[in-house]
């Protein structure tokens, strides 16, 4: 019989409106981000998937780890990691984030900081 674990975090969302920042507090709220993630990997993939689905592209595991200058094996790990969470679907395409954001949240962020 296995035993689960549920723990409770309290993370402060970021006051400023700020891409980095509100992606940051998303992945450390979800467990996607943690203290071992030095180089903020998982929030980098996450970004720049973002950025893919604001374009209405998907990404693959070949064109990830190039855009984030990652290893493909990195790229395959935080994929699988968002696809079992509900947050990135798998499609004919490759994966692509399945949250919706609005076209005035969209224009407020800066997307060129995963560019």
């Amino acid at each position: 019989m296995s035993t689960k674990i549920i723990i409770i975090k309290e993370i402060k969302q970021p006051r400023e409106e700020n891409v980095a920042n509100e992606i940051e507090w998303l992945c450390e709220s979800f467990g996607f981000a943690n203290r071992r993630d030095k180089n903020k990997t998982a929030m980098r993939i996450f970004e720049i998937m973002l950025q893919a689905a604001h374009k209405d592209l998907a990404m693959s595991a070949k064109t990830l780890p190039e855009k984030a200058k990652i290893a493909r094996s990195t790229a395959i790990h935080h994929m699988d990691r968002y696809q079992q969470s509900g947050i990135v679907v798998k499609t004919t395409r490759g994966m692509s984030c399945a949250c919706a954001m609005s076209k005035t949240q969209s224009r407020k962020w800066n997307w060129t900081c995963c560019a």
